[in-house]
């Protein structure tokens, strides 16, 4: 069976509550990455609820916010 996999550009005001809904699925599946986090602007950074949760999304330093989904 082949894989499948996207992403999603995720609006800053929706992303606390994607990261929330995330933490029920697995990141192999449902991964939000973050563009900046760490000062690292070339790659995207995985985001995890618990360490992440207090995160200041409006922070203009993250540039920009990913939902990575793979279907099989």
């Amino acid at each position: 069976m082949d894989e499948m996999t996207f992403w999603i550009k995720v609006p800053r005001f929706l992303c606390k509550t994607v990261l929330f809904i995330s933490r029920f699925f697995s990141k192999s599946k449902f991964d939000l990455m973050c563009l900046g986090y760490s000062d690292d602007y070339e790659d995207y950074t995985g985001l995890d609820w618990c360490e992440d949760r207090e995160l200041s999304f409006y922070d203009k330093s993250y540039s920009d916010f990913r939902l990575y989904l793979k279907m099989y």
